[in-house]
Order: C-alpha cells, then structure tokens, then sequence
C-alpha cells in the first residue's frame, strides 16, 4: 500500500512566491494540484481514490479504478480538500494499492 499526502512549508512557499514575483512579476498559485499515478508493476493494480478527480471525474467518498500493466491515472485534488489542504498545511490525497 502506498499513502500518498501532499505536504505544503506555507513559510518556505511564501518565500519562494515573494522571490518569484520580485524577479518575475507573477505569483505561483494553488489553483491546480496534481500527480501522474503510472503503473510500472508487472500486473494489473487496483487503486482506491477519495476525494479527489481521476482522469477529470469527480471521486465523492472511496471508489476503486482498475490501472492496468503499462498504464496511468492523473489525480487532482477537489477544490473542497484544495481549501482544506491550504487551511492545515498538510492534506491526505487518500490513493492506496
């Protein structure tokens, strides 16, 4: 089983945001968050999601995705755990196998 969390230093982001937009003039933003889950075991892996977007669709409470041999799934953090995510530094993106 894998857990996988994403994990924000709001200090060290702040910091690296003001060095960015005094430099460049933009700002990073947490408007999109997301991760390629690729397959790269020998077999088929069954995968459990929770809220978050899989391959764009909406994931309300657990669901299971096939991801065969060879395959990938992109994660997106819904915007309730994106709010979440910012208010607590730290927010579970819930994806086992």
């Amino acid at each position: 089983m894998i857990d996988v969390e994403f994990i924000l230093n709001q200090d060290r982001f702040r910091r690296i945001n003001n060095a960015v937009e005094s430099k460049y003039f933009q700002k990073f933003e947490l408007s999109r968050i997301d991760i390629e889950l690729k397959n790269n075991q020998v077999t088929y892996q069954d995968v459990l999601a929770s809220d978050v977007f899989v391959d764009s669709l909406p994931v309300i409470g657990l669901k299971v995705f096939g991801l065969s041999r060879g395959g990938s799934l992109i994660l997106e953090l819904s915007d309730v755990v994106e709010d979440f995510f910012r208010s607590i530094i730290v927010s579970p993106c819930s994806v086992w196998f």
